[in-house]
C-alpha cells in the first residue's frame, strides 16, 4: 500500500473555500491538503457495507478466471465523510499482474493503481467561513489584498490590524463571493498490491456473491 502519511496541516472546509477564492484555479494534491489517508480508508473500508477493496478483489479475481488482464475500473464514490467539500468524487484505476493456473486454484498477483479527480466548484457555508476569518485576521487581510489586487484598488489595508466584527465580514465577505472565485482540481493517486489463490469455478469461491456491483 501507498505510504499515505502526511506531516501538512489538514485542511477543512474553509480551507477548500479560501482556496476557491485566493488559489486562482490551482490544483491541489490529496497529500498537500492532509487528506490522503483518510480517502483511502474511505473508499478501501467504509464505501457501502464491506468497502470496495473487498468488491474489487472479487472482480479481479473474475477477470483473472478468464485470463482478462489487466483489468481497469471507474466508478464515483461519496466522499463527504471526510470533509463536506468533497461530496462525490470519481476513482479509477488499473490492476495490471498475473494469472496462473494451479489445480483447481488461480493464482492471482498484481498491483492496482488508483487515482482520484475531484472538483471544487463553489463555496458553502459562508457565514461559517465569516466567523473563520474572524478568528484568523491574518488571512482576512490576505482576502482584502487579494480583493484590491483583482479590482485595481491598490494593495488593500495598511496599518495595525483592526478588531473585526464577524457581521461586517460576513457583510464583506458575501460583496467578494460575488465576484466570483475560481473552480480547482482536487487529485490523488495511490496503489495497493494484490495477491489471491482463488477456486477456478466462481460458484466455488466461499467469497462468491453473485449480487456484487461495481468496484
Amino acid at each position: 500500500m501507498t505510504d499515505t502519511d502526511s506531516t501538512v496541516d489538514r485542511w477543512e472546509n474553509h480551507d477548500f473555500i479560501w482556496h476557491f477564492f485566493a488559489g486562482a484555479g490551482r490544483e491541489v494534491a490529496l497529500p498537500e491538503i492532509g487528506h490522503l489517508r483518510e480517502i483511502v480508508d474511505q473508499y478501501a473500508y467504509r464505501d457501502g457495507t464491506e468497502g470496495a477493496f473487498r468488491r474489487l478483489a472479487d472482480q479481479i479475481a473474475d477477470r483473472a478466471r478468464v485470463g482478462d488482464l489487466p483489468y481497469d475500473f471507474e466508478a464515483p464514490y461519496d466522499f463527504e465523510g471526510v470533509e463536506f467539500s468533497h461530496g462525490d468524487a470519481n476513482v479509477q484505476g488499473r490492476f495490471s499482474g498475473t494469472a496462473m493456473e494451479s489445480g483447481d486454484m488461480v493464482q492471482i498477483e498484481g498491483v492496482a493503481r488508483f487515482r482520484l479527480k475531484d472538483y471544487f466548484t463553489d463555496p458553502v457555508d459562508l457565514r461559517e467561513f465569516s466567523a473563520w476569518l474572524r478568528e484568523r485576521p491574518d488571512r482576512f487581510w490576505r482576502l482584502l489584498q487579494t480583493v484590491g489586487d483583482l479590482v485595481g484598488i491598490g494593495g488593500g489595508p495598511q496599518g495595525a490590524p483592526l478588531e473585526i466584527d464577524e457581521n461586517d465580514v460576513s457583510s464583506i465577505f458575501m460583496a467578494v463571493s460575488e465576484m466570483g472565485g475560481t473552480s480547482y482540481t482536487i487529485t490523488g493517486e495511490w496503489e495497493a498490491h494484490f495477491r489471491a489463490a482463488v477456486h477456478r469455478e466462481r460458484n466455488r469461491s466461499h467469497y462468491w456473491d453473485p449480487n456484487l456491483g461495481s468496484p
